[in-house]
């Protein structure tokens, strides 16, 4: 009886160690087969991540270029409205100017034209 459990005992132990090793086998077979899939769903992970930090990007960027934008006008619009009103204040004067000297010019034309009618010179002032 001995030489026949003997070898069942050692069958079973070893019976038992050989379908521990299959399934645990087995299993990490299974996961290598996935290598292929993890690595394709870990890639497609890191593509839409890039995607959105890069949507998000330039979202962040355009606001900078929009800040920069009103910046660089709020800087300018005041100088232009000056040098406007410069150009404006220098046009007015140029007027006056002309205004005066064709009044001027005026007056000189009817004091001749007042003299030449009256035959004598009229004092001027």
């Amino acid at each position: 009886m001995k030489k026949i459990l003997l070898p069942l005992i050692v069958g079973l132990i070893l019976g038992g160690s050989i379908t521990v090793y299959a399934s645990s086998n087995y299993f990490a077979d299974a996961l290598s087969n996935q290598d292929e899939q993890i690595k394709n769903i870990l890639m497609e992970h890191y593509e839409d991540m890039y995607k959105q930090r890069g949507q998000q990007q330039h979202t962040d960027m355009m606001s900078v270029v929009q800040s920069e934008r009103e910046a660089i006008l709020d800087y300018f619009k005041p100088k232009i409205e000056e040098l406007v009103h410069d150009e404006a204040d220098q046009r007015r004067e140029e007027h006056i100017k002309a205004i005066e000297q064709a009044s001027n010019e005026l007056i000189e034309d009817i004091y001749k034209m007042l003299e030449e009618e009256l035959g004598y010179e009229i004092p001027r002032g």
